[in-house]
């Protein structure tokens, strides 16, 4: 499913941003309400203004979307942010580990939710995929740390993952 993520302005007339967004969707064929090609969501803005709390409950009044509120004043918003774009982007984090080595947690592969072992192991090399034995994975997909699991094992965020390929 596309997701699509629009951004107000709560210092600024609701109303009319609103209408424009939902004017331009129209006109674009992007809002078919008898079909759900896609997933909405809204960034509320300058959340720290005045009158920003009355527009971020009348914009709450006006869709069913989800809304998240920020304030580049607020750190702590601005990383929830993160979250709700992991959330509504539905993306998940996988690390990866080399064999005998420690899992390098500090850059995940950022990968759509449902990605498989398969997948990830295309993503560190192309012939991970054709010399492919099996992995190892630790984290909630699995009911042993480390256990064994195929090219097909559904991965969940925060696993880790070492794949284990022939020698040539």
């Amino acid at each position: 499913m596309r997701r699509i993520l629009l951004v107000i302005d709560l210092s600024f007339d609701i109303d009319r941003q609103y209408k424009f967004l939902i004017e331009q969707l129209n006109n674009a064929n992007l809002l078919k309400a008898e079909e759900l090609m896609y997933k909405y969501g809204i960034i509320a803005t300058k959340g720290d203004l005045p009158g920003s709390e009355e527009n971020f409950n009348l914009l709450k009044s006006k869709t069913n979307w989800s809304i998240h509120p920020i304030s580049i004043k607020n750190k702590d918003s601005l990383e929830k942010l993160k979250g709700y774009l992991f959330t509504v982007l539905e993306l998940m984090r996988i690390y990866t580990k080399p064999p005998g080595c420690k899992a390098d947690l500090t850059q995940p592969f950022i990968c759509p939710i449902e990605t498989t072992v398969g997948e990830i192991a295309e993503k560190i090399h192309k012939d991970f995929i054709k010399l492919f034995r099996y992995a190892r994975v630790w984290g909630s997909s699995v009911e042993l740390p480390g256990q064994h699991v195929g090219i097909e094992h559904t991965l969940m965020d925060t696993d880790v993952v070492e794949i284990i390929i022939k020698r040539c």
